[in-house]
């Protein structure tokens, strides 16, 4: 669920076949890789949380893409599944 979330408000950047894909983003994460957050390092991750949360990619996405109009904004919704994701994911990696 997080990745379609992340497809639908991030896949410009992070999806190599997109004609904006930044080969910056793509090095953080590929959504079309199936462990898409195996690259992420654990601050990356937990910024992920606050970046769908307030948008902070709206102003990359600006930059990256010459003022042309982001994705919106996630729904409430949409933002709890990227953080039950990343929390999932943070508890993964520290073990039993």
């Amino acid at each position: 669920q997080a990745r379609l979330v992340l497809e639908r408000h991030c896949g410009d950047c992070h999806i190599p076949s997109s004609p904006r894909a930044l080969p910056a983003a793509l090095a953080v994460y590929d959504l079309t890789r199936p462990e898409w957050a195996s690259t992420m390092r654990g601050e990356q991750l937990e910024a992920l949380k606050w970046r769908i949360q307030d948008g902070a990619f709206f102003d990359s996405f600006d930059v990256a893409n010459q003022g042309q109009t982001p994705p919106p904004k996630p729904s409430e919704e949409e933002q709890a599944i990227v953080r039950r994701y990343v929390d999932a994911e943070q508890a993964a990696r520290r073990g039993p």
